[in-house]
């Protein structure tokens, strides 16, 4: 007879199984263990932002034994390390850290939740108060993804919610302080976007008499969304550090880089009507031509559009859009020097998530239509 330890093993190890062959079946965006992707990039980024000029349009190969880091002390982070940049670059797929392989509970229920259930997004409205997993996969949080909501949608829509974004996470990145000294991550969360102007700020507090807005415990602060670490339970997680917060809220930018030049997100350079399937993973270094709208997408075409990222041939030579590797690195760099957000914005603005003049509405079935 098998001992508990055994039979708890066994378990363990059959739900596991059984989690990622439904993964492997459902819509869901390829995450680190199907493919280490963002991870991959994000180093690619490390490596060149530590060699980069400020004006330099181009990156090295990174070396396969390369263990640097980036020096962010200016903005109070101390030296961002490879295990630094694969936790914080994974939080838009994962906003509250379900999935780990000694996480069971929490793999379970994330590959339930966003792989086979959807959310329940046929049935009912999804916003913030259904937490951040599906808000961020299937609610109006895809900006997060570099993709929009709904069919229809003008393009400069979506491309200022993603700017709006990436303007938070970086104010939370660099926190600076208010007038009355209390840093941007400890501010009062529904305060502050109530008041907001914000292209974003609808979304993040759908309603100032319900969550997060009115709850049990403590008040969210503006840092809070960047803070859950959910183990077993996911009515009460744990948190993490402030500079881990901040952290996030860098790879939160360089995940919206990486998935913006997926052509299953964003469609550049021609794609995606007649591309073929084997050559939607090639990345483009032009205008983002059309957002695209995960539910209805055809499955298979989205997952391979977010296979390992190939660079077309716009990327061969100089253009004003850059590749995923050096925009990401030029973020780093800015960041590293503390540069004014406003730089950073600006910058991503004009080389990375700039829409072509003749940009089509949002769309989940062009190039991507159910076969």
């Amino acid at each position: 007879m098998k001992t508990s330890i055994e039979t708890y093993r066994s378990t363990k190890i059959i739900f596991l199984a059984a989690a990622l062959v439904t993964m492997s079946l459902a819509d869901a965006r390829t995450i680190w263990f199907v493919g280490d992707h963002h991870e991959q990039l994000t180093y690619d980024a490390m490596y060149c932002a530590d060699q980069l000029m400020p004006n330099e349009e181009s990156c090295p190969p990174r070396p396969e034994d390369w263990k640097g880091e980036i020096d962010l002390s200016k903005v109070g982070l101390g030296k961002f390390t490879l295990a630094h940049a694969k936790n914080a670059v994974r939080y838009p797929d994962d906003p509250v850290r379900e999935l780990r392989w000694w996480n069971l509970p929490g793999l379970v229920r994330w590959t339930w939740r966003i792989a086979v259930d959807a959310c329940g997004s046929s049935d009912r409205i999804i916003d913030v108060k259904n937490g951040l997993r599906c808000s961020s996969h299937y609610g109006p949080l895809q900006f997060l993804h570099a993709m929009e909501e709904k069919e229809n949608v003008e393009p400069e829509v979506t491309r200022n919610k993603m700017s709006a974004w990436i303007t938070f996470a970086l104010d939370v990145a660099q926190n600076k302080s208010n007038s009355e000294g209390v840093a941007f991550i400890n501010q009062d969360y529904c305060s502050y976007w109530l008041a907001s102007d914000s292209a974003i700020a609808e979304f993040m507090v759908p309603e100032a008499d319900e969550f997060p807005c009115v709850k049990k415990g403590d008040p969210w602060t503006l840092g809070t969304i960047f803070s859950f670490d959910c183990r077993f339970k996911i009515s009460s997680c744990w948190t993490d550090s402030d500079e881990q917060i901040r952290r996030r809220a860098i790879g939160a930018v360089l995940h919206l880089i990486q998935d913006s030049h997926s052509q299953g997100h964003s469609a550049r350079g021609g794609c995606c009507g007649t591309t073929k399937t084997t050559d939607l993973a090639k990345f483009e270094c032009a205008p983002i031509e059309r957002f695209f709208v995960y539910k209805g997408q055809d499955r298979d075409r989205h997952t391979a559009a977010d296979k390992a990222p190939i660079a077309g041939s716009s990327c061969n030579k100089t253009t004003e859009i850059h590749g995923p590797v050096l925009a990401a690195a030029h973020v780093l760099r800015m960041l590293s020097e503390n540069v004014n957000r406003n730089q950073i914005v600006d910058y991503l603005n004009n080389h990375v998530i700039k829409t072509h003049v003749e940009a089509g509405l949002s769309s989940s079935t062009i190039g991507f239509d159910l076969q």
